[in-house]
């Protein structure tokens, strides 16, 4: 196992909105568990397809290869971690958002993320191990967390498990260039009834759901790679480049090529 996939991350939600406010906004999954402990203000968050909002003191879980997106204020504030690869088998397997609402218990979460945060920002002599200590124990306290805390619950029934089927198999395939067609092929149902699932679950129809997180994909691709565009288009299921521009184009607001200049542009600025 690699030091990217055993060491901790952690960040507060300010520095991430600094980023880039898509990076939160758009449909996006990480192979990595992640906790976020929003201790000021609200916002929503949606996962599978499903939109609940949440407001301060509130902790959400997200398993690995979860495709979620955030609806965040400027104002928001707290810490996001990113859990070792070797702790995944202490976590939840589902998404949990807990609202805490015992002093006490928020106490003890805030010490430990902000405890766990410095050690990996100063990155002290030691800091790896402590880091991951500290990791396994907000794994505890997030066990303990989920038996005491209510959680918010989403809409289940049939309907749902479709679209977290659906949902799940667009990050395994991802730069596969699936269609809505492959992937109620492979749920076991048609196309329409695909369709009509994820608009009665999210608002949204299959087709949509499915180029968000593509173009979301792209975007990234553009700004933390180097991947020639042709390629980003290939790799992502475009028939050629100029499909792939235009696509872009109309849901991200910018060219490819734009994107990439400014991303650049502002790391440079950085």
């Amino acid at each position: 196992m690699d030091i990217e996939s055993t060491d901790v991350r952690a960040a507060s939600l300010q520095s991430l909105l600094q980023r880039g406010a898509w990076r939160m906004e758009t449909p996006h999954s990480s192979d990595r568990a992640r906790l976020y402990w929003v201790t000021k203000g609200q916002g929503r968050v949606t996962t599978h397809g499903v939109t609940r909002g949440f407001s301060q003191h509130t902790a959400i879980f997200l398993p690995p290869r979860t495709m979620y997106s955030f609806e965040l204020p400027p104002h928001i504030f707290g810490t996001r971690i990113c859990f070792p690869d070797d702790l995944n088998s202490q976590l939840p397997e589902d998404v949990l958002i807990l609202r805490i609402k015992d002093s006490k218990q928020q106490g003890e979460l805030t010490q430990v993320l902000d405890q766990l945060t410095t050690e990996v920002r100063n990155a002290s002599s030691g800091w790896f191990a402590a880091a991951r200590s500290y990791s396994a124990l907000v794994a505890v306290q997030l066990d303990r967390l989920h038996a005491s805390c209510s959680v918010s619950a989403g809409i289940v029934g049939t309907a749902q498990r479709i679209v977290e089927g659906y949902t799940a198999l667009i990050e395994e395939h991802l730069t596969d260039g699936l269609t809505v067609k492959d992937y109620a092929q492979m749920l076991g149902i048609t196309p329409t009834h695909l369709t009509r699932v994820c608009r009665e679950v999210t608002g949204k129809t299959a087709s949509n759901l499915l180029h968000e997180r593509v173009i979301a994909e792209a975007r990234r691709m553009l700004e933390d790679t180097e991947i020639p565009i042709r390629q980003i288009a290939r790799d992502l299921g475009f028939g050629s480049a100029a499909y792939f521009t235009r696509a872009f184009g109309q849901r991200a607001g910018v060219t490819p090529s734009a994107a990439r200049i400014r991303a650049r542009a502002s790391r440079r600025a950085a």
